[in-house]
Order: structure tokens, then sequence, then C-alpha cells
């Protein structure tokens, strides 16, 4: 073998190797993201599932906050129509008994003021001499 052949051989197989180093580094990090990603994802899980839970309870209590509130509304209106009942109850019926103002009613004269511009004079009566007649 030629002294340049043998030397182009033993740098091949030096690069070669380089290569194959670094091929094994870039598969040492692709794991090493592959394990970061999942610890990654992990943790976020973890933390949308507390996220849900609290989400959750929030609505739960507001569920039990609304239903307070339509129990009290209903006992308010159940109370006002109570209290309406009673009312109807103690105030008297004049309304049916009283007599209502019919059509024909008669109607009083409204008593008018006259125009400032018409003015009335008026005069002592004096009786009419004869000659004025």
């Amino acid at each position: 073998m030629a002294p340049d052949l043998a030397q182009s051989i033993q740098m091949i197989t030096r690069e070669l190797a380089n290569l194959e180093q670094g091929i094994d580094q870039l598969k040492t990090g692709q794991a090493q993201m592959v394990r970061d990603n999942a610890e990654l994802v992990l943790k976020a899980t973890q933390e949308m599932a507390r996220n849900n839970a609290d989400l959750a309870e929030h609505l739960k209590a507001s569920h039990e906050q609304m239903a307070n509130i339509a129990e009290q509304l209903k006992q308010s209106q159940e109370q006002i129509a109570r209290l309406v009942a009673s009312e109807e109850k103690q105030r008297p019926r004049t309304l049916a008994s009283s007599p209502r103002p019919t059509a024909n009613a008669t109607r009083k004269p409204v008593r008018t003021r006259p125009s400032p511009r018409v003015r009335v004079q008026t005069q002592d009566p004096t009786p009419l001499q004869p000659d004025q007649q």
C-alpha cells in the first residue's frame, strides 16, 4: 500500500469515529429533550388538573350560591303573595258597592270670566225725562 493511501484511510477512519461520536451526542441530546418534554407535559397536565379542580370547586360554590339565592327569591315571592292576599282580605270592598258615575250625570255649569278686551260699563239707572224719550 502506498503511504498516501494509508494516510487517507487513517484520516477517513478518524472522521468516521468523530461522526459516530457526534451521532451518539445527538442521540443523547435527543433522549434528554424527550425526557425534558415528557416532564414538562406531566407538569403542565398536573397544573391543568389542579386548575380544573379549582374551577370545578368554584363552579360548584357558585351553583350552590345561585340555588340559595333562588330559594330566597322564592321565599320572598311567597311572602309578598301572602302579604298581598292578606291586604286584599283586610281591605273593604268599597269599589264594588260604590256607585259609578254615569254618562248622563248632570254637570255643574262652569263659571267663565269675561275676556279682558270686553269691558262692561254699568250706569246708574236714572229715569228718563219725558223729553229724552
